[in-house]
């Protein structure tokens, strides 16, 4: 049974898709004047809290409580509105002291991007993970400048990513192409566990290459950073190399490129990550961080190096243990007598549960999600409809009967759109891995004969006889 609480989770968010004010005018402070400038592109601009930092004031609308994000591209001034796919470009000046923000998004759906990371990659916006309604995700998505919507770049495994507790801190080059997350969750959200149980901080380091769009682990994380998981960290800086976080009152440089940790030895530096840290919003550039105090608007900045740290002779994470690899190596020993069919259809799992298995000689991961059960009742009884229809009446299957068997013939068009759109990719994702070696998607969407403007859906011929037998 669905709860009180959930219907009206979707029900708020859905009542304010629409509405938003197309532009707002703010007074152009000494800190936007400073940071429209192209040198800064793709800096990311760190306030103590997703919240603390306020640029567009939406006095009364349901959004004046959301975090806003700073983007700055080819000298442009961009704010992200967090938890939606709304984003304001700065127009331009109104007068001597105020900018004009316009709104370029056509975003309709909200809330399914809840802490995502927004970032910046070869002057196009992206925004990675989350969570919402429906679950937690691992969806990369882009902005599409033309068409002024957000849309989803395909992955070769789709990690559940978040910042914030119980996700960890993520650090994207700033120039190059790759982002790291220091670890992801593992949701159950359809077992029956207890509430605290249903979501899991897995600690495996992974590395998403942006222009391969592909998932790789880097090893285990330390666990003297395990506190990275929890709300006992504040992260300080973004560097070139990685991340400032303070766990527990100890400023520590994490160097992601190099694996190593360094701890702040230069009192200036403390004493400034310590004054008045609350009100700070700061950005790295060039050898120096540059910041902000709320209220004031005023930019400084303060030079900050290698020799500003001290090595603790610590790694940021440890590579998979080589026995690991010896495990996998006479795993695929017998799995090649068994025969070269059967060494095809499985894979071999490393010996640490916690690290994200790595498939034999490629460094591309699977999905943390726990397929191996197969597919859910709901996810079933969708697949048999359209076998059943192919089969039986040899057709597609209309819209309104994908509804119907979804449960959700009576909610509302948006509602209906992204219970199937989550239902059919969780479904082609589990069986990408059930079947590796096919690489194939097992439910297609295609535009109907009688009306183009329609769409229908139907199993992969090729598929068929394959997912007969499995569902029997």
């Amino acid at each position: 049974m669905v709860r009180t609480s959930q219907i009206f989770f979707l029900l708020f968010w859905t009542s304010f898709a629409w509405g938003q004010d197309a532009s707002y005018t703010v007074y152009n402070t000494p800190f936007l004047r400073t940071i429209r400038n192209a040198r800064f592109d793709g800096c990311e601009i760190v306030p103590h809290s997703l919240l603390s930092l306020k640029i567009i004031d939406f006095k009364d609308s349901n959004f004046r409580n959301y975090g806003q994000v700073l983007l700055i591209r080819k000298g442009e001034l961009y704010i992200y509105i967090s938890a939606t796919g709304m984003l304001y470009k700065c127009g331009g000046n109104v007068g001597d002291d105020s900018l004009r923000f316009d709104r370029i998004d056509k975003t309709e759906h909200y809330g399914y991007n809840i802490n995502a990371k927004v970032f910046l990659h070869k002057d196009q916006f992206y925004n990675l993970g989350g969570y919402g309604f429906w679950r937690w995700n691992g969806q990369l998505r882009f902005f599409n400048d033309r068409s002024a919507d957000w849309m989803i770049e395909r992955l070769n495994r789709e990690i559940p990513v978040v910042l914030n507790p119980p996700g960890f801190p993520q650090w994207k080059s700033r120039n190059g192409n790759q982002l790291i997350s220091l670890g992801y969750v593992s949701t159950n959200s359809t077992e029956k566990v207890p509430e605290q149980e249903r979501v899991k901080s897995i600690d495996s380091v992974i590395s998403l290459d942006l222009d391969r769009t592909d998932w790789t682990l880097l090893g285990k994380l330390n666990p003297t950073l395990d506190a990275l998981s929890k709300s006992e960290y504040t992260l300080r800086s973004v560097l070139d190399s990685g991340v400032v976080v303070d766990i527990k009152e100890n400023i520590q440089y994490l160097n992601l490129l190099d694996n190593k940790i360094y701890s702040l030895s230069n009192r200036d530096i403390l004493n400034f990550f310590y004054s008045n840290i609350v009100q700070k919003v700061s950005w790295f550039h060039d050898g120096q961080i540059y910041y902000t105090i709320l209220g004031e608007w005023q930019v400084d900045s303060i030079k900050i190096g290698a020799q500003d740290f001290t090595f603790t002779g610590e790694q940021v994470y440890t590579t998979s243990n080589p026995s690991s690899t010896l495990i996998s190596g006479s795993a695929l020993a017998l799995l090649a007598i068994a025969g070269f069919w059967f060494y095809k259809k499985r894979k071999q799992v490393v010996s640490k549960a916690d690290l994200i298995p790595i498939t034999p000689n490629t460094s591309t991961m699977r999905s943390p999600y726990p397929v191996k059960e197969g597919f859910e009742e709901i996810e079933k009884a969708l697949l048999k409809l359209l076998m059943d229809n192919m089969i039986n009446r040899n057709s597609r299957t209309a819209t309104d009967e994908v509804n119907k068997v979804l449960g959700m013939a009576s909610k509302s068009g948006d509602m209906q759109k992204r219970k199937r759109s989550d239902i059919i990719r969780s479904i082609n994702a589990k069986y990408r891995m059930l079947m590796p070696e096919k690489d194939v998607e097992l439910i297609d969407r295609v535009k109907s004969d009688l009306d183009a403007r329609l769409y229908e859906y139907c199993i992969t011929a090729s598929e068929l006889s394959i997912l007969e037998s499995h569902l029997s």
